[in-house]
């Protein structure tokens, strides 16, 4: 009888054990705060018409923020002037426009943590 009773406890002990182990394990993975951060880019002519088809780069600016592993993404803008970007970690970027064969810096963008920055900036 008492050998039947340790293998029941020995059981019991497994099975609390275990599911310790799977509320710890999920406990940690509940407390990853979401870093990713967004940027949405509208890019627009003096009359404020978007510019469609604009080369848009988003250029870490090393003078402002520690270093990236991504230093330049680049991306189009679509019909509506505007182009999307998605990072994992906030920085700040200089904005650099190819539009028109002519190429402009036309400021900065602040992304914060988990969430989207949207910014219209104008192309003279």
């Amino acid at each position: 009888m008492q050998g039947k009773s340790t293998r029941g406890v020995t059981l019991l002990s497994y099975v609390l054990l275990s599911g310790l182990a799977l509320t710890a394990l999920w406990s940690l993975d509940s407390c990853q705060k979401n870093t990713d951060c967004g940027a949405q880019v509208t890019i627009v002519d003096t009359l404020g018409h978007p510019c469609v088809g604009a080369l848009v780069s988003l250029q870490y600016n090393s003078t402002v923020t520690p270093p990236q592993t991504i230093t330049r993404n680049f991306g189009t803008t679509n019909s509506s002037g505007t182009v999307t970007y998605n990072f994992k970690d906030p920085a700040i970027y200089d904005v650099d426009v190819t539009y028109t064969s002519k190429t402009d810096t036309l400021g900065i963008i602040k992304l914060s943590i988990g969430g989207t920055v949207s910014q219209t900036y104008t192309f003279r």
